[in-house]
């Protein structure tokens, strides 16, 4: 066997192989496209996301309001995997909408999660806007938070960091719980 037959026989292995169990390349995204002014929405004790103008990738930043304290006095916490607040960065075809605080999982309406970037460090510095939104007596009251993120560095699986110097999500009420 020559080389070329070598190659090419090589080449329609790893084709088959795509076809077989699926091929993605993760490509890690420019700075220009880390700028998130999509809208913001948000829910749970708080889940917060928004997207980039382009539509296909999204922020979210999560943490427990009870547990973190939060108050109307801005506080500054440890981003991280294993710290007070989780940060994401999701890379995606699709309506991100049905990914996040949606109880109604349509199979067929999700969006195709391309890659994905969990913080490894940063800062998100919260505060509770306004307080007791909405009906009263609920048992989770709705809430309006302000966030700001400084320094996240961000990893993806394969091991790549990429840099989020800041980011302020505008004012965002959560505290509802779908379903």
């Amino acid at each position: 066997m020559n080389m070329l037959s070598a190659r090419l026989n090589l080449a329609g292995l790893l084709a088959v192989g795509c076809l077989l169990w699926g091929c993605s390349r993760v490509e890690t995204p420019n700075p220009e496209s880390l700028v998130f002014t999509g809208p913001a929405d948000g829910c749970g004790s708080f889940l917060i996301y928004q997207s980039n103008e382009a539509g296909d990738l999204s922020i979210a930043v999560q943490g427990d309001r009870d547990q973190l304290g939060l108050s109307t006095e801005a506080a500054s916490f440890s981003i991280g995997p294993s710290a007070d607040i989780q940060l994401s960065l999701l890379s995606y075809e699709g309506n991100i909408e049905q990914y996040y605080c949606n109880d109604v999982i349509i199979i067929e309406q999700q969006p195709k999660i391309i890659s994905e970037w969990i913080a490894q460090r940063g800062t998100a510095r919260i505060r509770i806007v306004e307080e007791n939104l909405g009906p009263s007596g609920q048992s989770q009251p709705l809430y309006s938070l302000s966030i700001e993120l400084e320094d996240v560095e961000l990893r993806n699986d394969q091991g790549t960091t990429l840099q989020l110097d800041q980011h302020q999500f505008p004012v965002t009420t959560v505290g509802w719980y779908p379903g």
